[in-house]
């Protein structure tokens, strides 16, 4: 499963851009620098360590083909009928 890449930070509600710098815990919970640095980098909803969000530089990207290489056809088949559902 890919990293979400939230838009919004959620202490602010300031914008934050796939390319942009981004801090996130375990759970995923995401800050901008300015907030992460306010709270020491410790996300206050679990207490977990916030870290520098990898970035994306043109919004989502494919995956790699060696993402792709290690999901089998049948889930891929699975994934696109639940789509036509």
């Amino acid at each position: 499963m890919a990293l979400e890449m939230k838009g919004t930070c959620e202490k602010c509600e300031v914008t934050l851009t796939a390319h942009g710098v981004a801090y996130i815990c375990s759970y995923e919970c995401t800050y901008c620098a300015s907030c992460a640095r306010q709270m020491k980098s410790v996300c206050p909803n679990c207490g977990g360590e916030l870290v520098q969000r990898p970035r994306r530089e043109s919004g989502l990207a494919p995956l790699p083909p060696r993402v792709l290489d290690s999901i089998s056809q049948e889930t891929l088949l699975t994934d696109d009928a639940r789509v036509d559902e």
